[in-house]
């Protein structure tokens, strides 16, 4: 697997999660979720492994870990999207949490 197609099904994740979850993806947020995908890709691949899709069901596991942290944010303060201060709130509640932290 590539690691653009990693990436495109991780992202793929993210926004069914949200989807199922009836929330949005803010604009401020997309791109630090982008960013974090692109990091934890980078990450994989310099510890060695290789990209099978039972690592990506592992990262995708706890990738889906932080967006269900990032809708509780979200409830929690009434927001209909998942925003930048959702995703920093679930980072520093789930880091260290490989590969993302």
């Amino acid at each position: 697997m590539t690691s653009q197609q990693f990436n495109d099904d991780l992202w793929r994740f993210v926004e069914d999660a949200a989807q199922q979850l009836n929330l949005g993806i803010g604009s401020d947020c997309r791109g630090d979720l982008q960013q974090m995908i692109a990091a934890a890709i980078s990450r994989v691949r310099n510890e060695g492994r290789t990209l099978t899709n039972g690592l990506l069901l592992d990262v995708a596991h706890n990738l889906l870990l932080m967006v269900g942290a990032m809708a509780h944010e979200a409830r929690k303060r009434n927001l209909s999207e998942l925003r930048e201060t959702t995703l920093f709130e679930a980072k520093s509640s789930l880091c260290p949490l490989w590969p993302f932290c």
